[in-house]
């Protein structure tokens, strides 16, 4: 019965999880996303600017947090689901503006990895935030696909 109680709390109160009944008629909370789930991995390390890399990357996981959720990802994913990871290095030389990669990588089952590379020139840091988001939409079908039907 506590079991039960605790799982109902949880499941109340978190956004994206509802109850669901297990054998023995105990309660416990899963996601109602169809198990799309995903981690992000940003590194925004090597911008130049000052307080650059930080701006960006928080730019960067809020928007991209809205955006896989209101896609039905979750964005908290553990060991076995995909990893976006989201790099961007400011252009070698003398050249202004930014080159990002965005992969896709299957966690520990294995799978090949989406990998796709973008160059921004003389683009402003919402630009390239912009870029990043469009490129990341462009692999949320791959994300969706990836989940684990019996999750």
């Amino acid at each position: 019965m506590l079991a039960s109680l605790l799982a109902s709390v949880i499941a109340t109160t978190s956004t994206g999880y509802a109850p669901a009944t297990v054998s023995a008629g105990l309660t416990c909370a899963r996601a109602e996303v169809g198990g799309a789930r995903t981690s992000l991995a940003i590194d925004t390390t090597q911008l130049r600017e000052a307080g650059a890399g930080p701006a960006v990357a928080r730019q960067l996981r809020g928007r991209a947090t809205d955006l896989l959720r209101r896609a039905s990802i979750v964005p908290d994913g553990g060991a076995w689901d995909s990893v976006v990871a989201i790099t961007v290095t400011p252009l070698r030389g003398s050249s202004i503006g930014y080159q990002s990669s965005i992969s896709v990588e299957q966690g520990a089952r294995g799978y090949p990895s989406e990998h796709v590379d973008l160059r921004c020139d003389l683009c402003t840091e919402g630009e390239l935030v912009a870029q990043l988001l469009g490129a990341l939409d462009s692999l949320v079908p791959q994300l969706l696909a990836s989940a684990d039907p019996l999750l």
